[in-house]
């Protein structure tokens, strides 16, 4: 699995501190943004809104990709199997997995090249074969509201899936280059229930 840093807004956090500062009518800093989402009862989270980032994930399962549906303010774009042979696609073998397990997903992926091959199906068509262990890749982009919404939700080792939480861990590492302010976005911080980080 690979995530990559496409393209983040130029300003970075200045942007939400520039934000922050015309709905306070003052001069505010990265604290004034901390404070904002320590706010009781409810966090200010509107500022986030106002930073950007898109990454391009690889090598993770249909599987994985299809939870991130969940997130709903996410843009996406994946790679088409209506348009794409995904014969020689990778596939996603969980840890937990019985030993037969890459039988199935070796069975699975035979029909497909089957279908294409003998039975001349489309592409389209034969992509109903495939299992949802099979690797895609895609382009994600969201507000910094929306990663921090994210990563608050599946940084938790105990309730995420292993792949996703990977997913996660590597997205986070990567944009917290960019906006600091998602140091913040882990859940075990807040919980302390876990030694997660």
């Amino acid at each position: 699995m690979r995530v990559t840093l496409i393209d983040a807004n130029s300003n970075g956090m200045q942007s939400m501190v520039d934000t922050i500062g015309i709905c306070r009518n003052k001069k505010c800093t990265l604290d004034t943004i901390e404070k904002a989402l320590e706010a009781k009862p409810v966090p200010h989270m509107s500022v986030l809104e106002f930073g950007w980032a898109m990454v391009k994930v690889e090598g993770v399962s249909i599987k994985t990709a299809r939870q991130l549906f969940r997130h709903r303010h996410f843009s996406y774009m994946e790679e088409s199997t209506r348009s794409v042979d995904m014969s020689k696609a990778e596939m996603i073998e969980p840890k937990t997995a019985q030993d037969e397990f890459g039988m199935f997903l070796d069975s699975s992926m035979s029909y497909y090249q089957e279908a294409i091959l003998e039975y001349c199906e489309t592409l389209e068509d034969a992509a109903y074969l495939l299992p949802l262990g099979i690797t895609t890749k895609f382009f994600l982009a969201g507000n910094i509201r929306t990663w921090f919404e994210y990563f608050e939700k599946r940084l938790c080792k105990k309730h995420v899936q292993d792949e996703h939480w990977a997913l996660a861990v590597m997205a986070w590492e990567l944009l917290q280059t960019e906006f600091p302010i998602l140091a913040k976005a882990h859940p075990c911080k807040k919980c302390g229930k876990c030694k997660q980080t």
